[in-house]
């Protein structure tokens, strides 16, 4: 990447500016589809920003996956970072049938 003064090099991205706490909204229809869709991303803000928060939001999982995407939320974050865990239970394969309580959920 050329910069606007023709130097070579990549551009920093800043997630937040001043300080300012960053809330972030994770949607995943699966449990592990949040670890594996931005896993890194989110190993990165928690590395980068110093408030930071998260909204960790999972569709569907029966009784195991429920465990299992409870466990790997709280893996990846503390107990300060997470401002939300919510694991809903819809039926897997039915979402876009069910596309209107989802929603309605979601909002």
């Amino acid at each position: 990447m050329i910069s606007h003064h023709g130097e070579s090099g990549m551009q920093k991205f800043k997630f937040s500016k001043n300080g300012a706490e960053l809330n972030v909204l994770c949607l995943g229809a699966h449990p592990d589809d949040i670890e594996i869709g931005c896993g890194g991303t989110i190993l990165k803000l928690i590395d980068e920003v110093d408030r930071v928060r998260f909204n960790w939001v999972v569709f569907s999982g029966d009784e195991k996956r429920r465990k299992e995407a409870q466990k790997s939320a709280e893996t990846f974050l503390d107990k300060k970072k997470l401002n939300k865990l919510d694991i809903q239970d819809y039926k897997e394969s039915y979402f876009p049938f069910s596309g209107a309580v989802i929603k309605d959920h979601f909002e």
